[in-house]
């Protein structure tokens, strides 16, 4: 099944590989354009980079280069920070350890951090967007939007709080609040590339695709490599009939992150079970719904669904029901209907097709 991802924004860095993924760990980080200066990077932050020349990293999010002594893989980061926590336990270092943790995946560990952080004395917003963040990554909503809205007290004009509050409101269906807070993130920073997307994600939420589009577009114009706002648009483009743009913007949104199971997945669902018969290509459907299983370790439901999808318009039904089984054990249970009925048909030998727009 199509997956729109509801992301958050912050220090951490989102999809990126941790070998290419670092944290900023001095107060004198700057990015640069070849010899100009284009300002400072706070502590803390974490970036993924594309390229190295020399001892230079291109971090495309910044669209320049900062240098290696300035900054700690993350995944060497845990013991960095261990080290320095113990030689001087700082509130500063509690955060910084806990947003390591969070980019690992490791959200209740970065709770008691972020936790300890406060305890210790740290007034910050970001301290509490990231709580949040780790939060909302354990499916707690409500607590998420506390941090958000004491983050908003500490900052009023930090755009970050109400985006990602914002984008706890979206998973709560709360469509209208959470407008309303990403329209006041971008009055604070319209160029904000994540709010743009989020804002986008909103409207397709309430079936208004054509804005949609007009947001991950300005999305995309701001930060060029924002692979998830080109898939968040192909799906948005789908959904008005705009097939072969939808394809273009899946291609796009894999050559920047050709290890993104969100992009493979949502261009091998497309392939599969387009209403169009003209867009459909079973085999390639496997091929990245495939790719999009295997990068998620074959536990993402979701990601299984739309294998046994892709198996189907392929013509290997037996394969088709074992992938659609797979699925419904992985599935939530307000999931599983619709799985269970696509297997249905594949016992029957029929392949899932969705219908038209509109």
């Amino acid at each position: 099944m199509v997956v729109l991802l509801i992301s958050t924004t912050g220090f951490v860095s989102g999809e990126a590989p941790p070998t290419r993924t670092v944290i900023v760990i001095t107060g004198d980080a700057e990015a640069f354009a070849g010899t100009q200066s284009l300002g400072p990077v706070a502590p803390g932050r974490v970036l993924r980079f594309s390229r190295r020349q020399d001892e230079w990293l291109m971090i495309p999010r910044l669209g320049g280069w900062v240098h290696q002594d300035k900054v700690q893989a993350i995944d060497e980061a845990e013991e960095y920070f261990d080290k320095l926590i113990e030689e001087e336990p700082t509130p500063q270092a509690w955060h910084h350890r806990g947003i390591v943790r969070l980019e690992l995946d490791r959200s209740e560990e970065a709770v008691d951090d972020f936790t300890k952080a406060i305890e210790e004395g740290l007034k910050s917003a970001n301290v509490h967007i990231n709580r949040g963040i780790a939060l909302q990554q354990q499916e707690k909503y409500r607590e998420a939007i506390e941090d958000y809205t004491e983050a908003i007290k500490l900052d009023p004009q930090s755009a970050l709080a109400f985006d990602n509050r914002s984008v706890a409101l979206t998973a709560l269906g709360q469509y209208d609040e959470a407008l309303a807070d990403a329209n006041r993130a971008l009055e604070i920073d319209s160029e904000l590339a994540e709010a743009l997307n989020h804002r986008g994600n909103i409207r397709t939420f309430q079936g208004k695709f054509d804005e949609a589009v007009k947001d991950y577009t300005a999305a995309i114009e701001n930060f060029r490599g924002y692979s998830e706002a080109f898939v968040n648009r192909a799906y948005a483009l789908e959904q008005l009939g705009q097939f072969d743009a939808a394809v273009i913007d899946y291609e796009e949104a894999l050559r920047l992150e050709p290890d993104s199971a969100l992009a493979a997945n949502n261009f091998a669902w497309m392939l599969a079970t387009c209403a169009n018969e003209k867009a459909r290509d079973g085999q390639r459907a496997v091929e990245l719904a495939e790719k999009a299983c295997e990068l998620t370790g074959n536990r993402n439901g979701e990601y299984l669904d739309t294998l046994a999808a892709a198996h189907a318009r392929a013509g290997d039904f037996e394969a088709a029901i074992e992938r659609a089984k797979e699925a419904l054990e992985l599935l939530p249970d307000d999931m599983k209907p619709e799985t269970q009925a696509r297997l249905e048909l594949y016992r029957n030998g029929q392949a899932y097709a969705e219908e038209p727009a509109g």
